[in-house]
Order: structure tokens, then sequence, then C-alpha cells
């Protein structure tokens, strides 16, 4: 059977996601850990589409079992058990959802500004980009859009927090610096659910149910451990990667102008990107 690009970059990553966990452990078998790894990843995946969190509860077990040892006796009937689940629908999420309820509790001045809204939007979206080329893989650039209009505008506590940081990124002479500021900017996007639209979007394009959830789960594995115990390796990789992202620093510098003085953007609609 033929696999897709990303199961089979898939594979690669978690067999790094593994071996980063040994050397954080030392030497001991750190099986354990990973499956709590593993086990938090597909929380994060069913907080984000809940609309398959039956098929989720049903077979977490059968995943992670198939994640950490896709070798083992029980491999074959356990891989051809899962690549028969189906989708549910809508085959995509709703990118807002949960979000609007954040946007409704909040007092008026906590709505983001006029002209704030869509340069802070390309930034997260920058963000995302830089993050999903670091965990090295290759998704289907077909179809795979990523839009995050309805995040910014359901979370404006949250886009006004990132402000600080976008501005220290923008800001920074020293790479170590700007790699710093990166890293607390997509922690707070990931807390925040800002990579809900990733996964979303990875749902609409895979060709079926295990592809996506075995793609999801490894990725949000490596970026809950890059937000924790793998904090110095991340930055580590970030400060070679940013040496190139000028258009994130570009973006960056067109946000905080925007939203520090409320000027009216134009024509500024890129917010939404099909890669």
């Amino acid at each position: 059977m033929a696999r897709c690009a990303a199961c089979v970059c898939a594979t690669a990553v978690f067999s790094a996601l593994v071996l980063a966990l040994a050397i954080s452990f030392q030497g001991e078998s750190p099986s354990d850990e990973i499956r709590a790894n593993l086990q938090e990843a597909l929380r994060v995946l069913l907080a984000a589409v809940p609309e398959e969190a039956a098929s989720i509860n049903e077979h977490e077990e059968e995943i992670v079992d198939e994640l950490l040892d896709p070798s083992d006796s029980a491999s074959a009937f356990r891989a051809s058990k899962l690549r028969s689940v189906q989708f549910s629908f809508p085959s995509r999420g709703n990118l807002s959802g949960d979000l609007e309820v954040e946007s409704a509790r909040l007092p008026s001045k906590s709505v983001m500004p006029p002209g704030c809204t869509a340069p802070l939007t390309t930034v997260v979206l920058d963000v995302v980009d830089v993050a999903q080329s670091l965990l090295a893989f290759h998704l289907p650039k077909k179809g795979l859009t990523l839009s995050y209009g309805a995040w910014v505008i359901a979370n404006p506590q949250t886009g006004e927090s990132l402000l600080p940081d976008i501005s220290a990124l923008q800001k920074a002479t020293d790479i170590s610096d700007r790699a710093g500021a990166f890293f607390e900017l997509a922690k707070k996007m990931f807390k925040s659910k800002g990579f809900d639209a990733l996964w979303n979007a990875i749902r609409a394009t895979s060709m079926t149910w295990w592809d996506w959830v075995s793609t999801c789960v490894i990725m949000i594995a490596q970026l809950l451990l890059w937000f924790a115990s793998q904090a110095a390796a991340f930055v580590a990789q970030l400060t070679i990667v940013l040496l190139s992202a000028t258009d994130l620093v570009l973006d960056a510098k067109t946000c905080i102008d925007h939203c520090n003085v409320n000027l009216v953007t134009e024509s500024w609609n890129h917010s939404t990107v099909v890669i």
C-alpha cells in the first residue's frame, strides 16, 4: 500500500523524537515518557478537532501502541484496523468554534484595533510556517489552506499578548535574541490553540484518517517537547532558520506599526495562504 509523503516523514520525525527523549533520560528507557507525550498530543488534537473525538477515544491505545512500535507482532492487525477508520464530517473543522466564546466574554476595549487584525494574522501564519518547516514534514500542497483570521479575531486578548514578542523579534539585532522572541511567540500561540488551523487543514487534505492522526500526533508531540524539556534544542534550531526568515521580520515590523498607531491597512489580504 502506498504511503503518503507526510507519513513517511512522520516515521523519521518520530525516530528523532524517541532519540531526543532517550538523551533527556540519560540512557534510561523512555517508553513511559514517550507514551505520556503521545497521549498528551492526542488530547491536544482531540480538543482541536472535537468532531473526531469518538474515533480518537475509541482507538487511543491502538494509536499510541502503533506509533511506539509499528513492527511488533500485533502491528499488522492494529494498522489494518486503524486504516479502516473513516473521517467524521464535516471534513473541515470549524476554525473559530469555541474560540468565539472568548471573544463574546471580552469587554469591547479588548477588540483588536482597526488595521491590526490583518497584519497580526500574517505574522501568526509566518510563525506556523517556520515551526512547520522545523518539524520537517512534507505536507500535501494541493488544497492545504491555512486561514488564521478567525483565530485572531476570536482571541483578541491573546493577540494583544503576542505584540510585545512580535516587537522584540522585529527589533532584535542578535539572532539569539530573535530566536528567543520567536520561541515565546510560538509557545503562546500553541498554548492558545493557534496551531489548530494547521491540524484541521491537514485533516482536510489527508488520504485517510490514520494518515491524519499519525502525522498530527507526532507533530504535536514534538511541539510539546520543544515548549518543555527540549526548549534549548528548539531555540538552537531557530537561530539557523531565522537567518533566512526575512518575510517574518518585515511582517513583524508592519504588524507593530499598524497595531501601535491604529492605521487602517489597504489591500493587505494575504492572511489566507494556499501552500
